[in-house]
């Protein structure tokens, strides 16, 4: 997946007195540039005389000899510990034990002067949480309409269902003088295998989602010494949308293999950009119908990130398949036409950099429809 970056105007302004890091026999940053840090930036975790640090949601309590911990106002203070911090410094206060750092959120803006830096980060699908057993998972159950004459309808997963979600995350930057670049790609993929079966026994025309499950996975990576620590949160639902004239019986055998790429950056403007790779397999059974039908459904893959508790990029891929009938007159028994495609969100926000430039999107993409079968034809 190609990295795309796009210039940012710095709104930060430039400090006379810097602080430089490079790493011993490290090989110059993609662009030469080593890392510059802010003069107010406080490597908090590696500060000497630091014993322990607590972070709560308005101060960070530091244990340590008060005498030894120069830290003042108006310091930036940045860290791993305690599920990752980045707070600028109102006030500071001396306890025996201590300080306790009055705090309010600060950006990497505010840390970081000069850098370069292109980070990959793939997150371990090895883990069993990125594959969900959906089978027997029920997406819908209840009675439409009146509760005495209304139709009954039921959406179920037959048991065998799976899905497995992989999402990948690319970030560029570069920070030099009065601009930066900054890129974001991302990229979800999604196989699945599921029986999706649907039932009424009357006239329905309705949609509906249901959560299936959800995963939060930690990560973190270097801008030089700088830890960025950041979070995942992948969720997965089910989305089913049924009409039909009357009674229905319908099984569909999906298989989705669905990779999506999208990309986002802002040049005088906000922009995104998606692409697609994908692949289905449908083969539903020979329905029971007593009338025309559209049975939908939808496999839904969120995927949201944050650095330090800020709101990153987010994504979302929702590779359906469906079946209509299209002999109005049912004249030849109940004939099918199968169709997929891939629909979507994509978005994010760069607040964590510190530049003005709050949020993109929801941006909606689609590819398809794709015709997978037509006996009408």
């Amino acid at each position: 997946m190609s990295v795309r970056s796009v210039a940012f105007s710095l709104l930060c302004s430039l400090a006379g007195c810097t602080t430089t890091w490079l790493a011993p026999n490290q090989a110059p940053a993609p662009l030469g540039r080593e890392v510059v840090l802010r003069p107010e930036a406080v490597l908090l975790d590696t500060l000497a005389g630091v014993e322990a640090i607590d972070v709560a949601p308005d101060r960070v309590v530091v244990t340590g000899d008060p005498g030894a911990l120069l830290l003042t106002e108006g310091d930036v203070i940045v860290g791993r510990r305690g599920g990752g911090y980045l707070r600028r410094v109102d006030a500071v206060e001396t306890t025996p034990d201590g300080l306790v750092l009055f705090t309010e959120p600060a950006s990497l803006g505010d840390v970081i002067l000069e850098a370069s830096a292109l980070q990959h980060i793939t997150l371990d699908t090895r883990r069993s949480a990125y594959r969900w057993d959906l089978g027997g998972a029920v997406l819908l159950d209840e009675r439409i309409g009146d509760p005495s004459a209304g139709a009954h309808v039921s959406v179920v997963i037959a048991p065998g269902a799976y899905a497995q979600i992989e999402p990948t995350f690319d970030l560029t930057l570069d920070w030099f003088d009065d601009t930066t670049n900054v890129g974001f790609d991302t990229a979800v993929r999604m196989d699945a295998v599921a029986d999706f079966v649907a039932t009424a026994d009357g006239a329905v025309d309705l949609s509906h989602e249901q959560a299936l499950g959800e995963q939060t996975v930690p990560f973190e990576f270097w801008i030089g010494p700088v830890p960025v620590v950041g979070e995942a949160t992948i969720t997965l639902a089910g989305r089913v949308a049924l009409a039909a004239d009357g009674t229905l019986q319908q099984t569909l055998h999906t298989e989705a293999h669905a990779s999506v790429s999208l990309a986002a950056g802002y040049a005088d403007d906000w922009w995104s950009d998606a692409d697609a790779d994908a692949s289905f397999v449908c083969d539903p059974s020979a329905p029971t119908a007593t009338g025309m039908f559209r049975a939908r459904a939808t496999l839904v893959a969120h995927v949201s990130t944050t650095l330090y508790g800020t709101a990153t990029p987010y994504a979302e891929v929702a590779p359906w398949v469906e079946a209509s009938s299209c002999d109005p007159d049912l004249t030849q028994g109940v004939q099918v036409r199968v169709d997929s495609g891939i629909d979507g969100v994509y978005g994010g926000s760069a607040d964590v950099f510190g530049w003005e430039l709050a949020s993109f999107g929801p941006e909606p993409f689609t590819f398809g429809p794709w015709n997978l079968s037509n006996a009408c034809d």
